[in-house]
């Protein structure tokens, strides 16, 4: 197993085919660096031109090894969605995590605490870190709605600067298309994690898909990740199963679950560049120019 070191950043924004940026020449002057000058030029102008297209995924169930996998896929080709994070301070049903506004796709989140109902990993929730917990790997959102997997230093600080939407304590089961979940190496002490259990999973493609699925059988981690290959998969982390596995997709329980919950995974058909996109973004340009200003201060009194 490959060592665990820094978390994978995500690529640049300058690689997004976008309309034609507008010059924010304004912003020029207070900002004195270049490359989040940059930044905020091209997202703003994302921003701007974005048309919210609504998008229904490919639902598709699949058979492996004998167990069935239902599996949602969203492709970013096809229009715009929003992955985003569900948490709450309690376990609830999962309707009640649903909401009034139900997301077009819902599956069962990180592991929680039977004795406090509380997740054993990180939970990030509009740039915020809501929860603790430093094992496992990182499913995480970016401020611009792209979904990466990473993994993270046991017991060890995670930078979460850049994502908006983060679930630690995944358990890693496929990396770059290699099959090996290890998840006493990632922090986790229950044996039954390892065993055959219903399970929960989220992965990406190398095309760039999101892909949700699960399963009521019971399989190993190595056979949820040979499943997920067959599909395509090549990152892979397994979420919580057993009797918390549940999907939800196109405005109907796919697999559901009697326990309550307190997170999940959720996909909205609207854009990511939101209201709380946009007050990210100010409060980047507020921060940059009262840098700025607080060192040309500095420069002015310490020449007297």
């Amino acid at each position: 197993m490959q060592p665990f070191g820094k978390p994978n950043r995500p690529e640049s924004v300058l690689n997004l085919k976008l309309p034609k940026i507008v010059q924010f020449q304004f912003l020029a002057g207070f900002i004195h660096n270049r490359g989040l000058m940059k930044w905020i030029a091209v997202t703003l102008t994302a921003l701007m031109g974005a048309v919210a297209s609504a998008i229904a995924p490919d639902q598709r169930d699949f058979m492996f090894e004998g167990a069935t996998y239902r599996m949602v896929v969203f492709d970013p080709a096809r229009g715009e969605f929003s992955p985003q994070v569900i948490l709450s301070p309690r376990l609830v049903p999962v309707r009640t995590l649903l909401g009034e506004e139900k997301p077009v796709a819902a599956i069962t989140g990180t592991f929680f605490a039977w004795e406090n109902g509380q997740p054993v990993g990180e939970v990030v929730i509009n740039g915020d870190t809501q929860t603790a917990g430093a094992r496992g790997s990182v499913l995480a959102v970016d401020w611009l709605g792209r979904v990466s997997i990473f993994d993270a230093p046991v017991r060890g600080w995670t930078d979460y600067f850049p994502y908006r939407f983060a679930l630690r304590a995944t358990i890693r089961v496929t990396r770059d298309g290699v099959i090996d979940p290890r998840p006493w190496d990632q922090g986790f002490r229950d044996r039954s994690l390892w065993g055959s259990a219903a399970r929960t999973c989220v992965g990406t493609t190398p095309g760039g898909k999101l892909v949700m699925a699960a399963t009521r059988n019971s399989v190993t981690l190595s056979g949820l990740g040979r499943a997920m290959a067959s599909q395509g998969v090549n990152n892979l982390v397994a979420l919580d199963g057993g009797g918390s596995t549940m999907l939800f997709a196109n405005g109907r329980s796919l697999i559901g679950t009697m326990r309550p919950l307190n997170n999940l995974f959720v996909v909205y058909d609207r854009s990511p560049l939101d209201d709380e996109y946009r007050a990210h973004l100010a409060r980047l340009a507020r921060n940059q120019t009262d840098g700025v200003a607080s060192g040309a201060s500095g420069r002015l009194g310490s020449s007297r």
